[in-house]
């Protein structure tokens, strides 16, 4: 019986050598595959800090590629330690827009993060009005600073949200750590994330042959040509000018965001009025019972608004250098130049910007009265008697002198008057150019109404000028464009602000010329019915030497949050792997001794049995 047993313990310990090997290598796999799969990462629309250069300058996000773990804000109280007890040098930030301030983003800049991803609620109708104050100054400061991280926005959504809060919970908990063995433990037991951008570079290229296209379209008199005229062209002239394209921090998103005519960027609206004056005019001067003015109008829709005005700088060099006495902008008397039309103003009057005091008894200083009064006799009557309520002010007026010194220019009208062209921009802007509205991605309701009202308005004071020598009474003037197709539709505006919502972004992201219906429409209102007028386009391109404008790619991508644990978590894996191995080939190799303790320790067990049979 004990070589039975000898035999059958050795065969035994013969098998169990490989079972046990074969188990103890299977068993970590067996461990990770029992382990219930979740969502590893979740993707969405990320966008990219607005990047481009201006006469030498940068301005925006100069970097592009993002791959680093995220974190979310330490209080307050911490962010002056910021490289003592957390190291965001290689890490991304994630950041509530309504959260973050100048103060913040100025330390982090300072500190030269790895990253930032700014999440922007989806309804800002919620938001306080004074969080939305303090993101359009972290607005203002990106658009004006050169950043030298990546820099990314996203529209909040459940799965982000989801994320945001588990990495402010663990920055919670790693701030309130009492002990080390805390922030040990937190560090080994903690969930993280990665943020990955789809992007294939480390910097953004630069977008080559980038064209600015302005359009000018222009309506001309058809009454009889005096003797001091030789020709059409050189009647009195008055420009309509505005910009279409757009400057703030992530432009393909504003396009996204604003779908409805109820949330609007301001160049929509501005656009959307233009071309209802190009229609109104385009019938006035069109129309067989109505004598024909006796000045000329040059409709001028041009690109590169936001960078210092640079279509109206091309428009200008090819009609005014080297020009022949036909040109459109020989004899030109007032530019009015639109800006911010949709805006609705403090105190609910529009500005008139000028660069200085028309010249009294000029055209231009009979439609500032105009526009301001509504009376040329009114700016006298008010500096007489200030009490007249028939004075009762339309507009303000506001004058600021142009700054040579500062290559980007305030306002539209200063590039007209650098070349000698009086002129002003009527806006729904105050005081100052750099209203924190102008350039901002948040969404702002236009009073289409409102619109309309300014658009009659601009038109019954312009039509003054232009039948002012016909000595037609305002009376009429007002009649004539109140009714019929002269008066303004307001279906029309609100029909050209939904389609230009989606249409209109960065000159850097356009590429291309206007969309076709908007290009076709411009030309129809020009040539359509009136076979004297002239319509154009003007291309602009930056000097291939001292390019004054550089565009760059990279606008949009896609950010890839990956669910992954912390690097101490890896580590301390890797050393309870290492000692299970360790353990596994030790009893492997002391196997002999194993079993020779067990055959022994059943030898013992059989012997004490055989005793007490």
């Amino acid at each position: 019986m004990n070589m039975a047993l000898e035999e059958l313990t050795t065969a035994a310990c013969d098998m169990g050598r490989w079972h046990l090997l074969i188990v103890a290598l299977a068993l970590p796999f067996i461990m990770v595959l029992s382990v219930p799969l979740g969502e590893a990462a979740s993707d969405f629309p990320a966008y990219r800090l607005y990047q481009y250069d201006l006469y030498g300058k940068s301005y925006g996000c100069r970097q592009s590629r993002l791959n680093l773990e995220a974190v979310a804000p330490l209080p307050d109280s911490t962010i002056a330690l910021i490289d003592e007890n957390y190291r965001y040098a290689r890490r991304c930030l994630v950041y509530r827009a309504i959260e973050l301030t100048v103060h913040h983003l100025r330390s982090f800049m300072a500190t030269t993060i790895g990253g930032l991803l700014i999440i922007l609620p989806n309804d800002w109708s919620k938001v306080p009005s004074n969080q939305i104050e303090s993101f359009q100054r972290v607005e203002e400061l990106l658009l004006r600073e050169s950043i030298d991280f990546p820099l990314y926005f996203v529209v909040e959504s459940p799965a982000l949200n989801s994320i945001f809060e588990s990495l402010s919970l663990a920055a919670s908990l790693t701030t309130n750590a009492q002990t080390g063995a805390e922030l040990l433990m937190q560090s080994v037991t903690g969930v993280g994330y990665q943020v990955v951008a789809a992007t294939t570079s480390d910097k953004p290229k630069t977008l080559q042959n980038v064209e600015t296209f302005t359009y000018y379209s222009s309506l001309l008199s058809s009454s009889s040509v005096t003797s001091e005229e030789s020709s059409a062209d050189q009647r009195p002239t008055i420009v309509i000018a505005t910009h279409y394209d757009t400057l703030n921090v992530a432009h393909i998103l504003n396009d996204k965001l604003l779908q409805t005519s109820t949330a609007v960027s301001p160049e929509a609206p501005t656009v959307a009025a233009f071309i209802e004056l190009l229609r109104i005019f385009h019938r006035l001067f069109t129309r067989d019972t109505l004598r024909s003015p006796t000045f000329n109008l040059v409709f001028v829709l041009a690109a590169g608004g936001a960078y210092s005005y640079q279509g109206d700088k091309s428009f200008l060099e090819e009609h005014l250098e080297g020009q022949s006495d036909n040109s459109l902008l020989s004899n030109v008397r007032a530019v009015i130049c639109l800006d911010g039309l949709g805006v609705e103003s403090e105190g609910g009057e529009p500005r008139v910007h000028v660069s200085k005091s028309p010249k009294p008894g000029s055209d231009l200083s009979k439609l500032v009265d105009y526009l301001t009064y509504g009376d040329i006799n009114c700016s006298e009557s008010i500096n007489s008697d200030p009490q007249r309520s028939r004075c009762s002010p339309l507009a303000t007026l506001v004058s600021k002198k142009i700054n040579l010194a500062d290559e980007i220019l305030a306002w539209q009208h200063e590039r007209y008057s650098i070349k000698r062209l009086p002129g002003f921009t009527v806006s729904g802007y105050g005081n100052t150019s750099r209203d924190l509205w102008r350039n901002s991605i948040i969404p702002r309701p236009v009073n289409i109404p409102l619109l309309g009202k300014r658009v009659e308005w601009l038109a019954e004071s312009i039509a003054k000028i232009l039948y002012s020598e016909l000595n037609l009474s305002d009376e009429i003037l007002h009649h004539v464009l109140s009714n019929g197709d002269l008066s303004v539709s307001t279906d029309s505006l609100s029909s050209w602000v939904d389609y230009l919502i989606k249409s209109l972004t960065s000159q850097g992201l356009m590429h291309h010329r206007l969309p076709e219906v908007l290009e076709t429409q411009i030309r129809y209102y020009s040539l359509g019915s009136w076979l004297d007028g002239v319509t154009g386009v003007v291309r602009g391109r930056a000097d291939k030497r001292d390019p004054e404008w550089i565009f760059y790619d990279s606008s949009n991508t896609r950010l890839m949050a990956h669910s992954v644990k912390p690097v101490l978590f890896d580590l301390v894996v890797a050393i309870g792997v290492c000692l299970y191995l360790s353990a596994v080939y030790f009893v492997v190799w002391k196997f002999n001794w194993f079993t020779g303790w067990i055959w022994r320790f059943a030898k013992v067990r059989v012997s004490h049995y055989n005793k007490t049979m």
